[in-house]
């Protein structure tokens, strides 16, 4: 009987061919790497968001594992995210919160929302950057006062430039107002960066909801987010 035995397993690995293994649910699958279940799970879940929203990771759709290709490949990855995939526009915006369309929904606008608050951020920092260079009439009565008359060629170009610097001053605000405005602006920054953190942490949430906090394949990923807009 082990004959027999012998002879049915040499004849089932024939028929299946090298590197196939049968997996449950799935038929026939590669013993590689690729798959939702048998690859790498070990990416970094945090994700720090700077200005360029680099850091993204695959908590929140930034990033993926290398696995199977192909549509079956995929679609394995993807699980009950192929009802998102297939799903036309209507089942996402009529869906409710907590459905797995609704919680597509969630992630696809927090990620677009993030990008208009990101780009928000930055043109504070910017406004902040300009206000900290700004000249304040203290600064200029200072350059005033550092003039002397000797050194001009006459009392008429003396007192020319005196009267620049005077017009100058006249639109430029006072120490007291400029640091009263770097601190407001200071506050909107904290501001916008709290709102980040929090529509950060609503995507999170809403991709370990749809994904069951496990990594998806690179090119499943990538076909959620481009059904998502979020190419």
């Amino acid at each position: 009987m082990k004959i027999k035995a012998i002879k049915k397993m040499t004849l089932l690995s024939g028929i299946l061919g090298a590197g196939m293994v049968i997996t449950a649910g799935y038929g026939l699958a590669g013993n590689g790497n690729g798959g939702s279940d048998n690859g790498d799970r070990g990416g970094d879940r945090g994700g720090d968001r700077g200005g360029d929203r680099g850091a993204s990771s695959s908590t929140s759709g930034g990033g993926g594992q290398s696995g199977t290709s192909g549509t079956g490949g995929i679609a394995s990855s993807l699980r009950k995210l192929n009802g998102v995939v297939n799903a036309n526009e209507m089942a996402l915006e009529k869906a409710s919160d907590s459905s797995i369309h609704g919680l597509a929904r969630t992630y696809r606008d927090a990620e677009n929302g993030l990008g208009t608050l990101e780009a928000e951020l930055e043109t504070l920092n910017e406004e902040l950057t300009a206000l900290q260079g700004t000249r304040t009439d203290e600064d200029i009565q200072a350059d005033i006062d550092a003039l002397v008359e000797a050194d001009f060629a006459t009392t008429d170009d003396y007192d020319a430039a005196v009267a620049a610097l005077e017009a100058e001053k006249d639109t430029t605000p006072s120490d007291a107002d400029l640091a009263d405005g770097i601190l407001a602006k200071e506050g909107e920054i904290l501001a916008k960066e709290t709102e980040i953190g929090t529509l950060e942490g609503d995507r999170d949430t809403a991709w370990d909801s749809l994904t069951g906090g496990r990594d998806l394949t690179e090119e499943a990923l990538a076909v959620l987010r481009a059904k998502l807009g979020l190419e």
